[in-house]
């Protein structure tokens, strides 16, 4: 998979804020030829966790909080939120993006080859 230096470096700035803030988020980028996007899904009010690759999990027993409860409950509620706000707004913004490219790809009779994306952590070998 081909990936840009250059949305290399931004996509590693914004995850650091996003981690330094303790804040989840779902980001896009593009240059010409190239998009990388980045699922940051794991501020310290969430219980999600990667257990490597793609596998993703949600810790919600009473163990993973100490016993707490309250502590779980709450955790729950937000990442449900975090889940909830995230995929509306992704949903809505990529609707509105996909009618756009459609009626451009109409117009110029666009052709797209190859998958010029890349998630935040992959690399060419």
């Amino acid at each position: 998979m081909q990936y840009h230096p250059k949305l290399k470096k931004a996509m590693a700035q914004i995850k650091d804020i996003l981690i330094e803030n303790d804040i989840a988020g779902v980001v896009i980028l593009h240059t010409p030829g190239f998009s990388e996007f980045l699922n940051h899904l794991t501020p310290s009010y969430s219980c999600v966790k990667y257990s490597g690759g793609d596998v993703m999990q949600i810790r919600a027993k009473k163990e993973d909080f100490n016993g707490d409860a309250e502590k779980r409950n709450q955790v729950l509620c937000d990442t449900s939120n975090m889940f909830y706000n995230l995929s509306t707004i992704a949903t809505e913004t990529a609707y509105n993006l996909s009618g756009v490219s459609e009626k451009l790809d109409a117009i110029l009779k666009a052709e797209h080859y190859g998958d010029g994306y890349s998630s935040h952590t992959d690399q060419n070998n």
